[in-house]
């Protein structure tokens, strides 16, 4: 009886992590400065925001590094959604210049590239449950047993690529 109270005691002074809790530093929250105070923001909302005018960006991204007569034109656009996804204001009203707004976008997406390598899969995603399909006509090469289209997984080709190399042997 003691044993037992004297373990339950120990494990509330224990330093191991325990399974049920959360530490505030495994927050994932974003932190910037508009030009007046670090603002922290959800960073799934964030890329909501980036996502929704994603094909519009994009676009006006190509357009503004390239040499066409349209490039400022895009440059201002990408610009202003930046700012529109950020709630960033102009220099002149106290906020970031254009250049920050940009590295403020790079920044951002460097950011979701590291928290995307970062978090470990989620315990609801599928690994090896796609289904397979046979092949209908048994002399047909290369039709044996393949996952859907859209895997992930390492599945072998049935066909040998083609080679510039030649094997030593």
């Amino acid at each position: 009886m003691f044993a037992k109270v004297s373990d339950w005691l120990l494990s509330w002074f224990s330093r191991g992590p325990r399974i049920d809790t959360y530490r505030p530093r495994e927050r994932m929250i974003y932190t910037y400065h508009d030009g007046q105070k670090y603002v922290r923001a959800d960073p799934l909302v964030l890329y909501k925001r980036v996502m929704d005018v994603g094909p519009e960006l994009s676009v006006d991204v190509k357009v503004a590094t390239s040499i066409s007569s349209r490039a400022p034109v895009a440059l201002t656009s990408v610009v202003g959604r930046v700012r529109e996804i950020f709630n960033v204001k102009t220099l002149a009203d106290g906020g970031l210049t254009d250049v920050e707004v940009l590295v403020l976008l790079d920044h951002f997406m460097l950011y979701c590239d590291a928290l995307e390598k970062k978090t470990p899969p989620s315990a609801t995603t599928a690994t090896g449950t796609s289904p397979t399909y046979e092949s209908s006509s048994a002399g047909s090469p290369g039709t044996t047993s393949s996952p859907a289209s859209g895997s992930t997984e390492d599945v072998p080709s049935s066909a040998a690529p083609a080679s510039s190399r030649s094997e030593p042997g």
